[in-house]
């Protein structure tokens, strides 16, 4: 399954890039990771993010890609693996655009039906959203 969700930042492009490629593994996208799998497992107790990916920062145009593969361990989420991208593109002078589009690894209940299958669609929509909002909050603080 793909998917997408996208924020705007009151922080300027190159401040934002500079944030998310230092130390991407464990820096802020390591820690946003990190909260949103605190967040999303917080019934059963667990908080371990599992496994990040971060590949080199790619630039094209007026965009900066970073490739990510997040594998979570603990949590009971709508997906197995997570790949895609975080992007950051200028939005205003002193504004960023920063999304996710990735596609997901769904899990496996044995069962197939297309109700099911909505419901880990949206449930993965709502678990970037999480991990989004968690890089955006952890961005905006970082001074």
């Amino acid at each position: 399954m793909f998917v997408y969700d996208f924020v705007t930042l009151d922080r300027p492009f190159g401040v934002v890039v500079e944030c998310l490629t230092a130390d991407p593994g464990d820096g802020l996208l390591g820690r946003a990771v990190a909260a949103t799998s605190a967040r999303l497992d917080s019934k059963n107790g667990h908080s371990h993010p599992g496994e990040l990916e971060v590949g080199a920062p790619r630039s094209f145009e007026d965009t900066v890609m970073v490739p990510i593969r997040w594998t979570p361990r603990s949590w009971r989420g709508p997906f197995e693996r997570l790949d895609g991208f975080i992007q950051v593109s200028p939005f205003d002078p002193d504004g960023s655009h920063l999304s996710v589009s990735a596609s997901c690894d769904e899990l496996r209940t044995g069962l197939g039906r297309r109700r099911d299958s909505q419901r880990l669609q949206r449930q993965a929509e709502a678990g970037v959203r999480v991990l989004l909002r968690e890089l955006a909050a952890a961005i905006e603080q970082d001074d």
